[in-house]
């Protein structure tokens, strides 16, 4: 059985798509719960109504606190033999389960990953039948490298055995980076994963999302993140620390350039001294694997701030 956890979070207008995909999959033994952190318009009726509809759905309500906490109560609730993270505002291709699980079977992987297809806003594309499902079988450092390499970090195109995540948990009260340093730990006790060139999810970027909204402290814990998991490869993944070297130095430069957008240095000026203070650091530790137009924009960023500041607000 396939345990799928889906954090809902005041997401009303996308919600009954996503359910709805998920009861229609074709691999029928689900225990789908839906955890309710506190959504305050009617996201948490439409979870009832579907649990009313589907004795497969379980609903927990709960006070918000954030994903990382919704998706550690759907995991403590879990009974399946594998888990499958979905994002509320997303949805799957209706054979996305049947075929994770069997590539696992098959092959006797602790992990299956499956490509995402991209919708943006408020876009409603028809359900397709995916094509080109074409399964390659990777150890778990060849899988460090194909994931981490190409930034497929995210959870929810992943099915794992209980097994691999069994004792993993997000840490709560950080809701921005969590993914990526939550697979990395995954991946560590994995022998081998399963990878398909079929685009069986389809994720929703949407201009009130975390990861597009242009600043709110949540960013902070990009750097949180990223700093755990360079020190994470260096004891797990020495191969890859060169990733996370840059990823380290591309936060602290995100961070900033958000605060400099939304031109509020002076409200997180302290915060923006240290993480400039640390820049300099974290830039010499990366700079052989930055691209030219990173090492210029930081160039940019620390000799001349004012005109940086105005060429990202022309930008």
């Amino acid at each position: 059985m396939i345990s799928v956890i889906v954090p809902v979070y005041n997401v009303e207008k996308y919600l009954d798509r996503c359910i709805e995909s998920i009861v229609q999959q074709t691999y029928r033994n689900l225990e789908i719960i839906l955890v309710d952190d506190g959504s305050i318009d009617t996201s948490g009726d439409i979870c009832d109504k579907w649990a009313m509809l589907d004795n497969r759905i379980k609903v927990i309500h709960q006070t918000n606190g954030g994903v990382s906490r919704a998706r550690n109560i759907g995991i403590q609730n879990a009974t399946g033999n594998f888990i499958l993270f979905v994002d509320s505002d997303d949805y799957l291709q209706k054979e996305m389960c049947e075929s994770l699980c069997d590539m696992l079977k098959s092959t006797n992987a602790d992990m299956s990953v499956c490509k995402a297809h991209v919708v943006y806003g408020d876009s409603t594309e028809p359900d397709t039948t995916a094509s080109n499902h074409i399964v390659t079988c990777c150890n778990r450092d060849e899988a460090a490298f194909k994931l981490f390499s190409v930034l497929d970090n995210a959870l929810w195109n992943k099915l794992f055995k209980c097994n691999l995540v069994a004792g993993i948990l997000f840490e709560e009260g950080r809701t921005f980076g969590e993914d990526p340093f939550y697979l990395a730990q995954a991946l560590n006790k994995a022998n081998k994963v399963a990878f398909s060139t079929a685009e069986l999810y389809v994720h929703r970027l949407r201009a009130g999302s975390i990861t597009r909204s242009k600043f709110s402290t949540q960013r902070f814990d990009e750097i949180y993140f990223k700093d755990k998991m360079h020190d994470y490869f260096k004891i797990n993944f020495p191969a890859l620390t060169r990733f996370s070297a840059k990823w380290r130095f591309l936060a602290r430069m995100n961070v900033c350039r958000c605060i400099l957008s939304a031109s509020l240095q002076q409200q997180y000026q302290l915060e923006f001294d240290d993480i400039k203070n640390e820049l300099q650091r974290v830039y010499l530790q990366a700079k052989c694997h930055l691209s030219l137009k990173s090492r210029i924009e930081y160039h940019l960023f620390s000799l001349c701030p004012k005109l940086y500041k105005k060429i990202l607000s022309f930008i």
